[in-house]
């Protein structure tokens, strides 16, 4: 596994288990023409929420 989406789902993981920090959610604005992008954020436990603009996705912690 890529150190990157590790550290990812490591992050991720912390906030929802401990919740050390209470956002009520994390989310990531991603190119949608960025595969690679949406591919890691997938592995890292996000989900696609709606498209944030003409360019861009909004995705959300599952």
């Amino acid at each position: 596994m890529l150190p990157a989406i590790r550290f990812l789902e490591l992050i991720v993981a912390g906030y929802s288990r401990k919740r050390i920090l209470d956002f009520g959610c994390i989310g990531a604005v991603v190119n949608r023409g960025n595969h690679a992008a949406g591919k890691v954020l997938a592995r890292a436990g996000f989900v696609f929420e709606v498209p944030f603009d003409h360019l861009q996705d909004l995705y959300l912690v599952a």
